[in-house]
């Protein structure tokens, strides 16, 4: 039994021995590229098919919200998308401003020479902002000093309404406010936008 022992320890050494002399040099940390994060963020934009709403999802930067999916809408449909969907919204030269008020209304701004569009198209942008991820705008800052004569409550500011990080497609009823070279065109959801 001693000797099956002895025997089993000189053949786990000798194999230990093979393997480091095998000619393989010991290696430090290898980089290969940047860490996980997990998975890329998507957001659903709204295009035509058949002249019906449908959610197209698309890829968005991490901490991206509603001014990249506006953005991502005006771009159209992509190359191979074109056959089966379209859109009623502009090709735009230059990328709209997007601005969320503190009462979530979505403010668009287009630039001169952006003809208004129609009803469906506004229907696109509002069904695109209720599917993106908005942050919350930041708190109101009271503006004047209180007088003696003012209450405590008059002098508390009030409370900014919160918008969630993802509002539900149904949920939130966003108001979208389209300002153009002299016009302007407002809309708010009333029916819940397809989904995905």
């Amino acid at each position: 039994m001693k000797g099956t022992r002895v025997s089993a320890l000189v053949t786990g050494l000798a194999a230990a021995l093979v393997l480091a002399g095998c000619g393989v040099p010991p290696s430090g940390v290898i980089q290969a590229g940047d860490p996980a994060t997990g998975m890329t963020p998507g957001v659903n934009v709204y295009f035509l098919s058949g002249g019906s709403l449908v959610a197209v999802p698309r890829q968005i930067p991490f901490g991206a919200g509603v001014s990249t999916a506006v953005r991502l809408l005006f771009e159209g449909p992509l190359v191979p998308e074109a056959g089966k969907l379209s859109t009623e919204l502009p090709q735009l030269k230059l990328a709209p401003e997007v601005a969320v008020e503190t009462d979530g209304t979505v403010v668009i701004r287009l630039f001169e020479g952006v003809a208004p569009f129609g009803k469906i198209g506004m229907e696109q942008l509002v069904c695109t902002v209720a599917a993106a991820p908005r942050r919350a705008p930041p708190p109101a800052v009271p503006t004047s000093v209180p007088t003696s004569a003012q209450t405590a409550d008059a002098a508390t500011p009030t409370p900014t309404p919160t918008i969630s990080t993802r509002q539900g497609l149904a949920a939130g009823r966003p108001r979208v406010l389209v300002i153009g070279d002299g016009w302007h065109l407002s809309a708010q959801q009333d029916v819940p936008c397809p989904a995905a």
